[in-house]
């Protein structure tokens, strides 16, 4: 080890990240944490990252699709922000990833989007002779 260099720690991330707004640091902190709930259940033990510097690339994005399976009860857009400061805190920890093998790899569930329809008087109920429902029910 020479003179300038560090381990890299989570605490050592955290120090890193004091530049950054609260908000931030505190979503990045939340993102590991959730990791780290997820490996904990998983694997057994709440640091993984020397199990991934180890890793085939395979191996590693197997374990980053079961953790987003894992978290299938969020909302597939907190999934993607958690995944993005997750990503950030790998890179750091020295496990890098190709966002090439990102998009081709990993699959994160969509959320449905319902297609909007205007209500018509008919779908309202409403009477052209009685005035309109809405008024009515207001009253």
């Amino acid at each position: 080890m020479g003179l300038l260099s560090n381990t890299r720690t989570k605490e050592t991330f955290r120090y890193k990240m004091q530049s950054q707004a609260k908000g931030s640091q505190e979503g990045n902190l939340i993102a590991i944490d959730n990791f780290e709930k997820f490996s904990m259940e998983t694997y057994g033990k709440v640091n993984i990252i020397p199990d991934l510097l180890e890793a085939t690339t395979n191996e590693v994005y197997d374990t980053l699709q079961k953790w987003i399976n894992w978290n299938n009860s969020r909302v597939p857009s907190t999934i993607i922000i958690y995944f993005s400061r997750l990503r950030k805190y790998l890179h750091y920890m020295g496990v890098k990833l190709n966002s090439q093998d990102v998009r081709n790899e990993l699959t994160f569930k969509h959320s449905v989007q319902e297609e909007l329809y205007g209500l018509t008087l008919e779908d309202m109920g409403a009477r052209t002779n009685r005035g309109d429902t809405i008024f009515n029910a207001c009253r």
